[in-house]
């Protein structure tokens, strides 16, 4: 209930009732090829920002974006994301424009790594729309959840069918 509470009050305060979320998982882009390949992550990175930039253009009036990433200093401890973590800076560069707002969990005196995942989570699957790259099961697990609050079944089968990409494993737009 402490994670929830910590999620609606982030929601509240950083976002408001209406935004977009994005999840990039560069751990599972990274896994795929076996090394890390800056080129390809930023090539993934920067079809995930066009694509949230196009919604955003589109869109009525400002709309924010949360954005939750495995190369953050909380994110994934495997080892597959330790250089991702090390271009941080570099990749939220290509970010940038898109303003992002990010969780900080120093704000909630939160510390541990699944923790701050819960909540993450929660926020991404709480936005109106949801942009995913990288694939895997926990980014799965999250489109699940968000695609569970999409009304009817055939929907939810339309929208999985359409977030696959072979570049990037797991590239859509929900």
């Amino acid at each position: 209930s402490r994670l929830l509470e910590v999620t609606r009050d982030f929601i509240a305060k950083r976002l408001g009732p209406l935004f977009v979320s994005a999840h990039i998982r560069t751990e599972k882009i990274v896994s795929r090829v076996g090394f890390y390949n800056d080129k390809l992550v930023k090539t993934c990175i920067s079809n995930l920002a066009n694509l949230v930039q196009k919604y955003k253009n589109a869109s009525r009036g400002p709309i924010p974006l949360f954005l939750a990433t495995d190369f953050g200093d909380y994110g994934s401890l495997s080892g597959d994301v330790i250089t991702a973590r090390k271009n941080a800076n570099s990749l939220m560069k290509d970010l940038a424009p898109l303003n992002p707002i990010i969780f900080q969990p120093s704000t909630y005196s939160l510390t541990d790594h699944g923790a701050v995942a819960l909540v993450e989570m929660n926020i991404v699957t709480s936005g109106s729309r949801l942009f995913v790259v990288g694939g895997g099961s926990f980014q799965e697990w999250q489109v699940d959840i968000f695609l569970n609050k999409i009304n009817t079944d055939q929907n939810k089968e339309d929208a999985k069918t359409k977030c696959k990409n072979e570049l990037c494993n797991m590239l859509c737009c929900l």
